[in-house]
């Protein structure tokens, strides 16, 4: 389920939580996996023992492989790392990554305190949200998120 998927996932989890001094404590990072009927949660201010290479987060990508091929209803896989069992997509999402969106910079309205952004990557999702965009053109999910973390600190004098 997750064999191709692992490198990416790796790097998205990096590039959601790294900074060069430590961990975004105030970024949640949630996946669906196995066409939506699992929800992994990674909560930054939980988050511990987690480290910034892909050899160590394939350690922890391997303990949602194991949860998931056993049918795990609900668990904390790690500090701040948990896996449920979901069968409706139910998140309240701000913002959908689209290649036809308005500019992120163009579509917030200041600096707001909370911001959920979907990017889809092998779903086909329909979302009641705004379309935005986070480059000119469509990049992997890793490389969006790490954008989308310097446009926010930008914006947001961070």
């Amino acid at each position: 389920m997750l064999r191709d998927e692992k490198p990416l996932l790796a790097r998205t989890i990096s590039s959601a939580f790294y900074l060069s001094h430590g961990i975004r404590r105030n970024v949640t990072l949630a996946i669906h996996l196995d066409n939506g009927d699992y929800l992994v949660t990674f909560l930054g201010e939980k988050l511990r023992h987690v480290h910034v290479d892909e050899r160590s987060l394939l350690g922890l990508i391997k303990k949602i492989e194991v949860a998931v091929e056993r049918g795990v209803k609900k668990s904390r896989l790690h500090d701040g790392v948990f896996l449920e069992r979901t069968s409706t997509f139910e998140e309240r999402v701000d913002y959908v990554v689209a290649r036809n969106g308005s500019p992120l910079e163009t579509a917030l309205r200041g600096c707001p305190e909370t911001l959920t952004v979907l990017i889809p990557h092998k779903l086909a999702l329909t979302v009641g949200a705004p379309s935005i965009t986070i480059t000119a053109l469509p990049k992997p999910v890793d490389v969006t998120i790490a954008i989308l973390n310097i446009k926010l600190d930008r914006l947001c004098g961070q």
